[in-house]
């Protein structure tokens, strides 16, 4: 063998070394990288998509305090029981001097459509002056519940200048929610 063929073998050997090495190794890891590439790609764009819906999100926890806050109004405005009607109803009498005689109320037979509300008609006899009665009457109008005045009968003497109490009869219709899931029963 002479000088020329060991050349010509060397440089086979190493082109075959390195065909081997590129089989073996680089295209292998070329791949890898390719789909590790693609795969942060994936990755990106997803987390794009994420962030799009965080913000998307911060707009929803804004509604939703929103919606909670008139909810709340509304449960202060539409209760779901008579006795908080009752409550403040005794506490503004107090606050005024109305001496209550007699509260009764009953939840109406005939209810409005839809079934959204419930009424409740409240019957008040009570003994005051008529400045007090003015301003309790006020107070009632006042009051967060939805209550509305649907009658007045005022009886007795004239108020506070003889000592004698003026009697009143206050007629009242409260509004209340129905719980969850109630329907009007007929």
């Amino acid at each position: 063998m002479n000088y020329t063929h060991k050349a010509l073998l060397a440089i086979l050997g190493i082109f075959a070394f390195l065909a081997v090495f590129v089989l073996a190794f680089y295209l292998p890891e070329s791949n890898r990288l390719d789909r590790l590439r693609q795969r942060g790609e994936e990755l990106k764009r997803t987390l794009e998509e994420l962030q799009v819906k965080g913000r998307n999100l911060t707009k929803v926890r804004l509604q939703v305090s929103g919606m909670q806050e008139k909810l709340s109004r509304l449960e202060e405005q539409y209760p779901r029981s008579i006795e908080s009607v009752y409550s403040s109803l005794n506490e503004a009498s107090r606050r005024h001097r109305i001496t209550i005689l007699n509260m009764r109320a009953a939840e109406l037979k005939e209810q409005p459509e839809p079934d959204i509300v419930r009424l409740w008609e409240i019957s008040i006899e009570g003994k005051s002056a008529y400045n007090d009665l003015g301003e309790f009457l006020a107070e009632i109008a006042r009051l967060p519940v939805l209550v509305t005045i649907s009658g007045l009968h005022l009886e007795g003497g004239p108020g506070e200048e003889d000592g004698e109490p003026l009697e009143s009869f206050i007629g009242l219709t409260a509004y209340l929610s129905r719980e969850d899931g109630e329907t009007q029963t007929e």
